[in-house]
C-alpha cells in the first residue's frame, strides 16, 4: 500500500549550504508518495518529512521508518499524525462508536462499506504508541515522543534524526 507525505524544506534549517539564498524560488511545500521500499528523494535532503494519518496503512511500519531516516538530514525532524485507541471508560464507549455505530452510519449515509470497516481494523493493528516509539528508537530516531490528542483517539509521533 502506498501512502502519502508531505516534504517541507523549510529556509535557513540547519545543514543548508551558506551560499543558498535565504528564501527558496517556487514553493516550499512538496508532496511526494511513494512506497515504502524506496522513495524518489534521495538520502539526507529532506528537513522535515510529516504524515497525517496515512502512516498506519504502510504494510511494513520498520521500512517506513528507515526510509524516512534515510531522507532526512542529520539532526532534523519527522513527525506524523494518526490514530488510536483510547483507554478505559472512554476507551470503551469510543469503541463502541467506532467499531459499529460509524461503520453503520457510514455505509447507511454513502451506500459503501469497505471504507468504513477498514477504518477500524486498521486502527485496530495499529501500534500501541509505546511500541510505535520503541520501533522509532530502533530505526535510529532519537527524542522520539507521542503527543495524545482527543482522549489518544489521535496522537503525533515525533523523532529526530
Amino acid at each position: 500500500m502506498r501512502s502519502a507525505m508531505a516534504v517541507l524544506p523549510l529556509p535557513g534549517a540547519p545543514n543548508r549550504n551558506s551560499a543558498e539564498p535565504d528564501m527558496i524560488d517556487g514553493p516550499i511545500l512538496s508532496r511526494s508518495e511513494s512506497g515504502t521500499s524506496r522513495s524518489e528523494n534521495a538520502s539526507r535532503t529532506r528537513s522535515l518529512v510529516t504524515s497525517a494519518f496515512g502512516f498506519r496503512n504502510l504494510a511494513d511500519y520498520d521500512a517506513g521508518l528507515s526510509e524516512i531516516l534515510r531522507v532526512l538530514r542529520d539532526g532534523r525532524e519527522c513527525g506524523f499524525l494518526d490514530f488510536g485507541e483510547p483507554r478505559g471508560v472512554i476507551g470503551m464507549l469510543y469503541r463502541v462508536y467506532f467499531q459499529h455505530l460509524l461503520p453503520a452510519l457510514g455505509t447507511l449515509i454513502s451506500g459503501v462499506k469497505g471504507p468504513y470497516a477498514y477504518l477500524p481494523a486498521s486502527v485496530e493493528r495499529f501500534p500501541e504508541p509505546e511500541e510505535m516509539l520503541e520501533r522509532m528508537r530502533r530505526a535510529g530516531f532519537r527524542d522520539v515522543s507521542w503527543t495524545p490528542y482527543s482522549f489518544g483517539i489521535a496522537g503525533l509521533f515525533r523523532g529526530k534524526k
